[in-house]
């Protein structure tokens, strides 16, 4: 399973989490359903552990805060939308995503 680490924050774009999520599990479903190997393995994350709200007010559940991220990342799928700019000055993100970035087969 190639691991997916899709980051979100609050008043994200819902489509850009929810876009490729629907993809990438679908992909897998597809491949399991015909008994073929490989997929995706799906991770939703943010600087807190808890919720995030997307711009137009839907809650998701974050499954882990970006402190607790391990391991290899096979794509980084990072989430716009109006809060991109708030998004910017939270320092910890954007160090993240500078270092998962750089160890993602692709962003």
């Amino acid at each position: 399973m190639r691991r997916v680490l899709i980051v979100a924050f609050d008043d994200f774009q819902l489509l850009d989490v929810t876009g490729p999520w629907e993809v990438f599990g679908r992909s897998t479903r597809y491949l399991r359903d015909h008994g073929l190997a490989g997929g995706y393995s799906l991770l939703l994350v943010a600087s807190h552990p808890g919720n995030v709200t997307s711009s137009s007010g839907l809650e998701l559940a974050v499954q882990r805060p970006l402190r607790a991220v391990r391991g290899a990342i096979d794509t980084l799928v990072v989430a716009g939308g109006v809060g991109t700019e708030r998004a910017l000055g939270d320092r910890g993100l954007v160090a993240f995503v500078k270092n998962a970035a750089g160890r993602a087969r692709r962003t």
